[in-house]
């Protein structure tokens, strides 16, 4: 629906145009009637693909936690289950936008020879800069990824000092050593 948008417009430009009232609104109601179709689409696909990835974030925390329970615990840090459920949440995150892996290029590669066919050879200029972006964003995404792994000791020991304290909490609980 996001393609279709200039197309229709441009034909109601070409309608007003050509003072053809009658195919104008038909092309008017279709644009409104492509937003309202290319919305309840877009929702349905986020909907499936939320709970689809809810179903799988319960089963991925579930094993983990069974595993992390059957595991002794001189094996494996207490914290490795609050993190491995913390992946699984990022799995529940990703998967409404999984899908745009393919259909992002999909709808660059309609977009641009669209835009040829409109505009013309110097549309070829605008594509060309875009594609010089390309190593850029890598770039950025590399600094990005660099700075997630320089910030993960810290965040491994803000987990470490968090769980210390709820054993500490968990202890003066259990030995009755609180003021209350």
């Amino acid at each position: 629906s996001q393609l279709a948008q200039p197309l229709l417009l441009q034909r109601i430009v070409r309608a007003v145009a050509a003072h053809e009232q009658g195919e104008g609104m038909w092309l008017a109601v279709l644009v409104g009637l492509n937003g309202v179709v290319g919305s309840l689409a877009k929702e349905q696909q986020l909907f499936a693909t939320f709970c689809l990835g809810a179903e799988l974030r319960s089963l991925s925390v579930a094993l983990v936690y069974r595993t992390a329970l059957s595991l002794r615990a001189a094996s494996a840090p207490p914290s490795t289950a609050n993190l491995l459920s913390n992946d699984a949440q990022k799995l529940l995150d990703a998967l409404p936008l999984i899908h745009l892996l393919w259909a992002c290029p999909l709808m660059i590669l309609v977009a641009a020879l669209l835009l040829v066919d409109l505009a013309g050879v110097a549309a070829l200029a605008g594509i060309g800069l875009l594609l010089t972006m390309i190593p850029l964003n890598l770039l950025l995404v590399r600094r990005l990824k660099a700075a997630r792994a320089a910030h993960l000791p810290h965040s491994d020991a803000r987990v470490a000092r968090c769980l210390e304290l709820v054993k500490g909490v968990r202890a003066l609980k259990f030995h009755g050593w609180d003021a209350a």
